[in-house]
């Protein structure tokens, strides 16, 4: 006999209306374009054994029309196509849609697997992801343990089992409850051990998978650890507390005449089963990552312990300017990677240009800022004429190739118009000299000569000489050469008194900063600014270019004071690559205080004089 269709049946009017909503929300939500798409691939979990499924997911950002292979082809394993997810953002007051592509990845016998470069097409245009290894086990090596009775699990998955210093590695820890169980978490779970830093853990998300022929509930905590030193470090154990119902066991008793009306075992039934609330601990196992450090072959002078996959571009405004007036540079840099640890890029060839400190801006495009966009807007004077703009300079390193990878900007037109105030009084002397009279050569007498009677012919006119234009001039050049002189020496005051007063307002900022910081990485930078900004009011040197050897050599200071000034900026020198996130790593109160003791007293000591 057929089923019945139901013309009113929603399930089939269902699909229509999602359409019809899609295509709304394309209407609505402006796509970044092909050339701005980017996908990446990521595996749930990282690890598995035969007979157990993972999830492969592809997220495309800023994507238009999409085009993805069904299958994936890749010997001893089947990934198959499963379901396809969207969901709409706002930013900036545009909206945007994330596209998650979602694959069932099934292993045949144990190994280690790659799952290749995937090809994905965005309005016609091809945006690949990066491969992902993982590692399959014999099956029933994944065997769940057990977990206060058997109702749940976890454990913990690293998205590489190499790192480097610095580097950002993706981290899950993972909660199995089986399907049916009623729980509830009683608190976050933390990740536990040495020698890395963490994100702040996002909302968990859920999920449902099948291990070992039983179904589960998973929740998952995502987090982004960062290897703070070389050497072997473990991540974990770590525990996951919640309160889960258990059914309590009957106690036997006598047959019912109920059992007879309604059935054998009707009260075995599950539905009408006792719980109690039961406190369980699930206890994820550690898991190592090897971290190896940054290799010093190659580094190059830009590096700022940047650490990924990125691409940069930079603008600039207007296309033309005079000389000494400022133009505006938009540095842009969009990728993934330890974001933390990018900084304005450099002017290849300062030469010429004069370039004050950035401001910069980061857009994320994920939960835990792994990828995004990070912005820098810097003010760039030229102070000679000029027919292109500033060429920059972005480093990083490919923890893929194992490189360095250095990026420079397109060299756009520019106009310069104007010459450098400094041309001034070389142009009046020049005209001084042009407009001065040359007397005549003396007339060399070798006789006695008689009296003249006659004036002579250079004598046309009895007009007084100071209303010569000869005169006129002569007199004039002082006052001009008087007056440009003036106007320069003016200007100078006016640049010295304007980056006396910038830097006075940013040792202010910095101190507020420094008073604020609860975390090591921090505070450090705030100090090792306060040094370079107190430098450079007392010797006029750029700040950017002060270390502590000429931070120490400009002022009179005690041994202490060069003490901490050496502690300072070798601490966070330390802390460089390692990615340090804003809560992590406190200073003792005690260090504290000594820092900023040794920070006032550089403050109020006196600079050298120049020689």
């Amino acid at each position: 006999m057929k089923a019945p269709i139901f013309p009113n049946n929603p399930l089939a009017l269902r699909a229509p209306v999602v359409a019809v909503l899609f295509a709304l929300l394309a209407l609505f939500f402006s796509p970044r374009g092909a050339h701005g798409a980017a996908v990446t691939a990521s595996l749930s979990p990282n690890s598995m054994a035969v007979g157990d499924a993972a999830q492969l997911t592809l997220t495309i950002e800023g994507a238009g029309q999409l085009s993805a292979p069904r299958e994936i082809d890749v010997e001893g394993l089947t990934i198959r196509y499963s379901q396809r997810a969207q969901r709409a953002e706002f930013a900036n007051g545009r909206g945007s849609l994330r596209t998650e592509l979602i694959y069932t990845v099934e292993a045949e016998k144990p190994g280690k697997y790659t799952i290749p470069v995937i090809e994905v097409r965005s309005d016609g245009n091809a945006i690949r992801t990066e491969p992902v290894a993982f590692t399959v086990d014999p099956a029933g090596s994944n065997a769940p343990p057990d977990a206060g009775g058997g109702t749940g699990f976890a454990e913990i998955s690293l998205g590489k089992k190499t790192a480097y210093v610095g580097e950002m590695v993706p981290a899950e820890l993972r909660l199995f409850v089986p399907s049916g169980v009623r729980w509830r978490a009683e608190q976050m779970p933390v990740f536990e051990g040495d020698g890395f830093t963490k994100q702040k853990m996002p909302e968990p998300g859920r999920e449902h998978l099948r291990r070992d022929g039983k179904d589960y509930e998973v929740v998952v905590f995502k987090t982004a650890i960062t290897p703070s030193r070389a050497g072997k470090i473990t991540v974990g154990p770590t525990d996951i507390e919640y309160i889960a119902q258990v059914p309590q066991p009957r106690r036997n008793r006598g047959r019912s005449p109920f059992d007879d009306l309604l059935g054998d075992g009707f009260f075995d039934d599950p539905f009408f089963a006792q719980t109690r609330a039961k406190k369980v601990t699930a206890k994820a196992p550690a898991v190592d990552l090897d971290v190896k450090p940054l290799p010093a072959a190659g580094r190059p002078a830009s590096f700022s312990g940047a650490i990924g996959t990125f691409t940069f571009s930079a603008e600039g405004s207007p296309g033309k300017v005079k000389v000494c007036d400022p133009l505006t540079m938009k540095l842009t840099v969009t990728g993934r990677g330890n974001f933390d640890r990018v900084n304005a890029a450099q002017i290849r060839d300062a030469d010429g240009w004069h370039a004050y400190p950035s401001t910069g801006a980061f857009k994320a495009d994920d939960e835990l800022g792994t990828s995004g966009t990070k912005s820098f807007e810097m003010a760039v004077i030229p102070e000679v004429k000029k027919t292109a703009m500033p060429v920059f300079a972005f480093s990083y390193f490919s923890p893929i190739t194992e490189k360095y990878v250095t990026l420079t900007s397109a060299p756009a037109p520019l106009e310069v118009e104007g010459t450098a105030p400094l041309a001034t009084s070389a142009a009046a002397n020049s005209v001084a000299a042009a407009a001065t009279p040359v007397p005549p050569k003396p007339v060399v007498v070798n006789d006695i000569l008689g009296l003249r009677y006659d004036f002579g012919e250079g004598r046309g006119s009895f007009e007084p000489r100071y209303r010569s234009r000869n005169f006129a001039i002569a007199a004039a050049t002082p006052a001009a050469l008087i007056l440009a002189f003036a106007a320069l020496r003016s200007r100078r005051k006016d640049q010295a008194a304007e980056r006396v007063a910038r830097l006075q307002k940013r040792k202010s900022e910095r101190w507020r900063a420094l008073r604020n910081a609860r975390d090591r990485s921090g505070f450090l930078d705030a100090a090792a600014e306060l040094l370079r900004l107190d430098a450079a009011l007392k010797s006029g040197l750029p700040e950017a270019t002060l270390d502590a050897a000429l931070v120490k050599s400009v002022a009179r200071i005690d041994d202490e004071t060069a003490t901490a000034i050496d502690e300072v900026f070798a601490s966070r020198a330390e802390l460089l690559y390692a990615g340090t996130a804003a809560s992590d790593g406190g200073l003792p109160e005690q260090d504290r205080t000594r820092i900023v003791a040794a920070l006032e007293r550089y403050e109020k000591s006196k600079g050298i004089p120049s020689r």
